[in-house]
C-alpha cells in the first residue's frame, strides 16, 4: 500500500474517531474539552519550564554557596546578606512592584488582574529567588515557581491567544493551570500540586472551574519534570508500617491541635517581621537585606540547618541525623535535654524564614511549614516515647498539619503528603490532624492576599417557565446602518452604552458597534460609514429561549450581554439581555409570577 493511501486511511480514521467522540459527548462539554485540553497541556509546559529553570538555577547558587564556605567557613556570615542584596537589586532593576512577592503576588494577580503578571517578571523572580535561597535565606519554592509559571503563561497568552482562541476571561483559569503545573512538577505531586494551586487563592474554598485544565497541566508538567529529575519522591521516608496507625490516634489528635497553634505562631512571626522590615525600608531599600542577612547569619553559626530551602532537613528527620534520638531508652533526663534542643531548632527555622520573607526575598513558606510540622511531630513522638514507627507517622502528620494551618489548603495538604512521601494510606491520619489544625488556626494565614470566597447560590427553579423576552431590555438604543461614525459618536455621547446594534431599514440587526471603537476615531475618518468599524459577528438569542438556556449559554461563552431577536422574523431586533438582567431576576423572582 502506498504512503499516500495509508495517510488517507489514517486521516479518515482520525476524522471518524473525532466525529464519534463529538456525537457521544454533549456539545457544551465537547467544546469545553476541545478548548481546555490543549490549553491545559500548554499550561503544563509553562509550569514545567518554571520548575526546571528554578531547579537548575537554585542548584547553581547552592554550588556557589558550598564552594565559598569550603574556602572559609566564616563567609557564612556574609553570604545570606549577599543573597538578599542581590535579590532586592534584581527586583529593582526589572522594576517589579515591591508590594507583594512570591505566592502573595500570584494570588493578588489572580483576584485583581485576571492572573496576568509582568511579562519579564519570570526572569526577575527566577534570579532573585534562587540567589537569596541558594545563598542562605530560608523559604519555600512554591512562591517563586508559581510566579515564574504565571509570568511564562502570561507570555504564552499573548503569543497563542489567536491560535488557541484564548479570551481575556480565560486568562485566570489558564494562569491557575500553569501554576498547578509548576507546583506538580517541583513537588513531584501531580494531583496535590494541582489541588494546591486551586485552593491557595482562597481561605475557605477552591477554584473549581479550573479543575480539569489544572489536572491536565499537573500531569503534563509532572512527566516533563520527572523525565529530567527522576520519579523518586521529594521526601525520603522509610517504609512506615501503617496497618496499625489507629493505635496512635490520640497522639495524631494531639499533633493536629499543637500544629494548629504552631501555625498561628508561625503566621504572627511572619507578619511581625514584615512590619519591622517595612519600617527599616523607609530609611534605605537595601537596609532590610543587610540587617536580615546578618540576623540569618547569626542564627546559622549556632544552627547551620536553619539555612536554605530545607528539603534535605526533611529527609534528615527520618534518617540518622535525627532518628538516633529514638534509639535511647527514653528516661526523663534524656527527654529534658532533647526537647529543648528540638525546640531551639524549631524556633531558629521559624525565625530564618520570617526574616527572609520580611527582608524582601520572593520566597514561599512550603518547606519551612513542613519542617516546623516535622519537628513538632518529632517532639511529640519523643515526649510520649511512642517508638520509631509512631514517631514517623507523627512527623508526616505534623508536616501536613502546619502546611494546611498556615496556608489554608487542607485538601491539597493531605494529597501532597501522600504523594511526596509515596504512601497514599498516610492520608487518613494526616486528614484527621489537618482538619484540627485548619480549624484551630482560624483566619491566620501566611498568604495575606487570600480572600474568603462567598458562594453565589443560584436557585435554578426561579428560571423555570420563563423566556428571555420576559426579562430582556426592549427599549434599545440603536444606530442606523447608513449613519456616519460622527453621527454614531453623537448617539454614544448621549446614551453612553457599551455597544449598539446597527439596524437595517427593516429593523434587522446587521452588526454591532462598540463604544470604545467609536470613540477612538478622530478627524476626517469620522465621516466614514459606521459599517467600516462594525463587527458583523455577534452573539444572539431567540426571544423565546428559556432563561436557564440563556444563562448556561452566556456562562459557557463568557459573555455579559447578547442581542435578542424575534422568533418570527430573522435577525429582527427584540431587545438586549445581560447577565445583570438574569441576576436581577434571582433577586426579585416574585415579579415574574
Amino acid at each position: 500500500m502506498s504512503v499516500k493511501k495509508k495517510r488517507h486511511r489514517l486521516e479518515r480514521f482520525v476524522f471518524g474517531l473525532s466525529r464519534d467522540i463529538s456525537s457521544a459527548v454533549p456539545d457544551s462539554l465537547y467544546q469545553f474539552i476541545k478548548k481546555w485540553l490543549p490549553l491545559g497541556v500548554l499550561a503544563g509546559i509553562a509550569g514545567a519550564m518554571a520548575a526546571i529553570l528554578f531547579a537548575y538555577m537554585l542548584s547553581a547558587f547552592q554550588k556557589i554557596f558550598i564552594w565559598v564556605i569550603n574556602k572559609n567557613f566564616l563567609f557564612i556570615l556574609l553570604l545570606p546578606t549577599a543573597g538578599l542584596l542581590l535579590s532586592l537589586y534584581i527586583i529593582k532593576f526589572f522594576k517589579i512592584p515591591h508590594n507583594y512577592h512570591g505566592m502573595n503576588a500570584v494570588i493578588d494577580a489572580i483576584h485583581y488582574k485576571r492572573g496576568i503578571t509582568e511579562k519579564k517578571g519570570w526572569i526577575a523572580i527566577l534570579l532573585s529567588s534562587t540567589a537569596s535561597l541558594g545563598l542562605g535565606a530560608s523559604g519555600g519554592p512554591e512562591g517563586p515557581v508559581s510566579y515564574i509559571a504565571a509570568s511564562i503563561s502570561t507570555n504564552f497568552f499573548y503569543i497563542f491567544k489567536n491560535i488557541l482562541n484564548i479570551k481575556k476571561g480565560d486568562t485566570k483559569l489558564f494562569v491557575i493551570s500553569s501554576i498547578a503545573g509548576g507546583l506538580s512538577a517541583i513537588f513531584k505531586a501531580p494531583f496535590g500540586g494541582a489541588l494546591f494551586a486551586l485552593e491557595v487563592p482562597y481561605l475557605n474554598d477552591f477554584e473549581s472551574s479550573a479543575t480539569v485544565p489544572a489536572l491536565v497541566s499537573g500531569v503534563t508538567a509532572y512527566f516533563i519534570y520527572t523525565a529530567i529529575f527522576g520519579f523518586a519522591p521529594v521526601i525520603n521516608v522509610p517504609v512506615i508500617l501503617l496497618s496499625s496507625w489507629s493505635m496512635y490516634l490520640p497522639f495524631i489528635i494531639i499533633t493536629g491541635i499543637v500544629c494548629g497553634i504552631v501555625s498561628i505562631i508561625y503566621v504572627i512571626t511572619i507578619n511581625k517581621m514584615s512590619l519591622f522590615f517595612k519600617e527599616v525600608n523607609k530609611s534605605n531599600y537595601l537596609l532590610p537585606a543587610v540587617i536580615g542577612g546578618l540576623m540569618i547569619s547569626a542564627l546559622s553559626i549556632f544552627i547551620p540547618l536553619s539555612l536554605g530551602e530545607g528539603d534535605a532537613v526533611l529527609s534528615d528527620v527520618f534518617t540518622t541525623n535525627f532518628t538516633w534520638l529514638l534509639s535511647f531508652n527514653m528516661n526523663y533526663r534524656i527527654i529534658y535535654v532533647l526537647i529543648p534542643i528540638l525546640l531551639i531548632f524549631l524556633i531558629a527555622r521559624l525565625l530564618t524564614n520570617a526574616i527572609s520573607l520580611g527582608a524582601g526575598a520572593p520566597l514561599g513558606v512550603f518547606y519551612p511549614a513542613l519542617i516546623l510540622g516535622a519537628i513538632t511531630g518529632l517532639i511529640i513522638g519523643v515526649l510520649f516515647n511512642i517508638g520509631s514507627v509512631g514517631t514517623d507517622i507523627l512527623i508526616v502528620v505534623g508536616m501536613g498539619s502546619v502546611l494546611a494551618g498556615s496556608t489554608k489548603t487542607p485538601i491539597s495538604s493531605v494529597v501532597l503528603m501522600a504523594e511526596m512521601v509515596g504512601l497514599y494510606i498516610i492520608s487518613i491520619p494526616v486528614a484527621i490532624a489537618v482538619i484540627l489544625s485548619y480549624i484551630i488556626s482560624g483566619n491566620y494565614t501566611a498568604n495575606s492576599r487570600q480572600i474568603i470566597k462567598k458562594g453565589f447560590q443560584i436557585d435554578l427553579s426561579v428560571f423555570e417557565n420563563h423566556a428571555v423576552k420576559d426579562i430582556c431590555t426592549k427599549n434599545v438604543v440603536t444606530i442606523p446602518y447608513y449613519a456616519t461614525i460622527k453621527e454614531a459618536q453623537e448617539i454614544v455621547s448621549v446614551h453612553n452604552h457599551r455597544f449598539y446594534p446597527i439596524i437595517s431599514d427593516g429593523g434587522g440587526v446587521v452588526g454591532v458597534a462598540y463604544r470604545d471603537s467609536l470613540n477612538k476615531i478622530t478627524g476626517d475618518l469620522r465621516e466614514k460609514s459606521v459599517l467600516s468599524i462594525m463587527q458583523s459577528h455577534f452573539e444572539y438569542i431567540d426571544e423565546n429561549a428559556s432563561v436557564i438556556h440563556t444563562y448556561n449559554l452566556m456562562n459557557e461563552k463568557q459573555i455579559g450581554r447578547a442581542i435578542v431577536i424575534e422568533s418570527k422574523s430573522k435577525f429582527k431586533l427584540a431587545g438586549i439581555i445581560t447577565m445583570r438582567d438574569i441576576i436581577n431576576m434571582l433577586d426579585t423572582p416574585d415579579n415574574l409570577e
